[in-house]
């Protein structure tokens, strides 16, 4: 019972360290049009969007389905009036999302879905047609409410790896799809930071 708490609690106190972050990558290499979009606004509409995924999670909500993931981006995109607030479409093939859920449901059902499946949903919806904006942020976001499902601690993105995950990301695009680098980085991020809550 402590560990589970002490992963929703770390959920909640790390809540704006990670909204930083990913205002921050999404103002960096974000690939909508973010000219009229302030950093702290969006930095705000994250912050509050993680505390009402954390709230799913709780209840066991949160899904890869595209009702959620719409939401999700709404929560997020109204209050900085985005693109594309709340719409999600499905895509074509090969890239349309019923074929990719079909995969990821496969790769869970063998290994999990928390902890082996955030750079393929990174690198879909980044490089999909199915979000007008914070193709990122949603991502980030969806993925660290299943984790939380799971009883694994969120991950924060470290700025030293910006570098890096804007290469892999480039690699997991058009051309290849191949997210098993970004995957690689995902471990590195969560590698540093159990080493991090470790350490005394």
């Amino acid at each position: 019972m402590h560990e589970i708490e002490t992963i929703w609690d770390d959920a909640e106190t790390r809540a704006l360290p990670l909204a930083r972050a990913l205002a921050r990558m999404e103002l960096a290499f974000g690939n909508w049009d973010l000219t009229n979009t302030p950093g702290d606004a969006l930095e705000a509409a994250i912050h509050s969007a993680w505390f009402s995924v954390v709230a799913s999670a709780r209840e066991a909500e949160v899904s890869l389905d595209p009702p959620f993931i719409a939401s999700l981006h709404a929560l997020i995109a109204s209050p900085i009036g985005a693109p594309g607030e709340g719409i999600f479409r499905e895509g074509v093939s090969p890239l349309d999302w019923a074929t990719f859920k079909s995969a990821l449901d496969d790769t869970a059902l063998e290994y999990g879905l928390a902890g082996n499946t955030e750079a393929w949903v990174l690198a879909q919806l980044y490089w999909g047609t199915h979000l007008d904006s914070l193709m990122l942020s949603v991502a980030w976001l969806l993925s660290g409410g299943i984790r939380l499902q799971a009883g694994m601690r969120m991950l924060v993105p470290d700025a030293r790896h910006d570098a890096a995950l804007k290469q892999r990301l480039a690699w997991a695009g058009p051309g290849s799809h191949d997210a098993e680098s970004l995957r690689g980085l995902f471990g590195s991020y969560q590698s540093e930071q159990e080493l991090d809550s470790s350490t005394p």
